[in-house]
């Protein structure tokens, strides 16, 4: 009796480890993060970074397969594909993953691996690295509950954020004194950089990003009218009728994602000069011997190399200095890059320079550049 209790016992337990065994396989499959139902037991799989370390924010994005928000679509262009590997990643996550809305606007996916140090670096010029950041602060640091809390907590969630595939546009260049938020920019190739636009106010503006009176309308401001945050038009003294009913919001680029802006691209070479296309960008945009002190339209290819265009973004070194939300010294506004009539070659798209929020107003060099987070 007992020998037969032994085999049944046995079997039982045969049977018990079989089934265990099933659940584990079947509970570490990885899925495709393109949906936001992930499950749990993927989460920690898909939140390993490339050496095998988990990120503690528990979030259940991977920076390697971005969300395509609400009202957009994704484009397949010869430097990334939407198309997943083996792993279920897009194939092309660090070459520039590009989107689109129903209007043709693109931006690019900006991928941040570690969101644990999220944080503004100081830039190039002359192949010197400047000393800016001790003296810069974004232009709401002042009142986080305005904006600046709620991008830094989006781009720690989603592990990225989506910048500007193009300088600010506009259709119709004899409108960009139009800067309260009724006329939107575009991101599109081949139209007129939006340019002669001031910051905002000078001195008496609020460092918390608040808009006030119409001395006030600006980049800033034309930024957030693009897919502007409807619970807070009324705060930003956008119009009332504006309406929103995509997955993001858009501000003028702040200075931290420029910065990670910067460093996703930080392994792409300058074959003119030998160096980083971070630290010295000679060749690769629309100034110094390039411009011929000509504007361009948004997105010209520069040469047949097209190297203004770097992971899928045009001009981040050239044609027009471009507004960022950084403030230097509180009264002062940062803009990043240079301008088509700049001729020394020692230009970086990392290079800060500083005006008045309301400088610029009638001058052509200078225009904006459109970022989004993910609602």
């Amino acid at each position: 009796m007992k020998k037969y209790l032994y085999i049944i016992s046995a079997i039982v337990l045969i049977l018990f480890l079989i089934s265990i065994g099933f659940v584990v396989k079947n509970t570490t499959n990885k899925p495709n993060n393109n949906s936001n139902n992930v499950e749990t037991s993927s989460v920690q799989e898909l939140a390993q970074n490339d050496n095998g370390e988990n990120n503690d924010d528990n979030s259940n994005y991977y920076y390697k397969n971005p969300i395509i928000p609400q009202g957009f679509k994704s484009v397949e262009t010869e430097l990334a594909s939407w198309k997943l590997d083996e792993e279920g990643n897009p194939i092309g996550w660090n070459n520039g993953l590009v989107i689109e809305d129903d209007m043709g606007n693109q931006f690019v996916w900006i991928p941040v691996k570690d969101v644990n140090n999220i944080k503004r670096k100081d830039g190039f010029y002359a192949r010197e690295e400047q000393n800016y950041v001790n003296s810069c602060k974004e232009a709401d640091d002042n009142n986080k509950t305005i904006e600046s809390e709620e991008l830094y907590k989006s781009i720690k969630k989603y592990k990225g954020f989506y910048i500007a595939r193009y300088e600010a546009g506009i259709e119709d260049e004899f409108k960009t004194n139009i800067q309260d938020g009724t006329l939107q920019p575009l991101s599109k190739q081949n139209v007129h950089v939006w340019n002669r636009i001031r910051w905002g106010s000078a001195y008496g503006y609020a460092l918390d990003g608040i808009q006030g009176d119409d001395r006030e309308n600006g980049a800033v401001k034309v930024s957030r009218s693009m897919y502007p945050n409807t619970e807070k038009l009324k705060t930003y003294n956008l119009p009332n009728d504006l309406t929103n009913d995509t997955g993001v919001i858009s501000t003028l680029c702040y200075g931290v994602q420029w910065d990670l802006t910067m460093d996703f691209l930080k392994d792409i070479d300058n074959p003119y000069t030998k160096t980083k296309y971070v630290e010295d960008s000679s060749n690769m945009g629309w100034f110094g011997t390039n411009s011929k002190s000509t504007l361009q339209k948004t997105g010209t290819n520069l040469n047949e190399n097209n190297s203004n265009c770097v992971k899928n973004i045009y001009d981040l070194a050239g044609n027009v200095y471009e507004w960022t939300m950084e403030s230097y010294k509180d009264n002062f506004r940062i803009y990043r890059g240079g301008m088509y009539e700049m001729g020394n070659k020692d230009i970086s798209a990392s290079t800060r320079g500083h005006c008045i929020p309301d400088g610029f107003g009638n001058y052509i060099c200078v225009g904006f550049r459109v970022a989004l987070y993910l609602k």
